[in-house]
């Protein structure tokens, strides 16, 4: 058997436990412990878990493209969207390939 860990946290026991069983649904307060000493020690570590790769891949993009300015589309770029949009929405297309979209900003 593992031998106890005996921790003493900054607010009470009595409100720690109605946060994380009620409010958190975990079953008790060690399981809470448990998970958030192993997410804590992974991201510390540099394992990332699948969610944290994603918040970091878009990130990324977001962080690339901070530069961009958005304005409001002319009446050829409007007419071009349109019959896109209604090409997808009628089935003739799955979707808009990503190389449209780029030449449409690009342009």
């Amino acid at each position: 058997m593992n031998p106890t860990l005996t921790i003493r946290p900054r607010f009470s026991v009595k409100n720690l436990k109605k946060l994380v069983v009620e409010n958190l649904h975990y079953k008790s307060v060690n399981a809470f412990v448990e998970q958030a000493i192993i997410e804590k020690a992974g991201r510390e570590m540099g394992r990332n878990s699948g969610h944290e790769k994603i918040l970091s891949e878009i990130r990324g993009v977001l962080a690339r493209h901070a530069t961009w300015e958005f304005s409001k589309p002319t009446k050829n770029e409007i007419g071009r969207i349109n019959k896109s949009r209604r090409a997808v929405e009628s089935g003739r297309e799955k979707t808009v390939s990503a190389d449209e979209v780029l030449r449409m900003l690009r342009s």
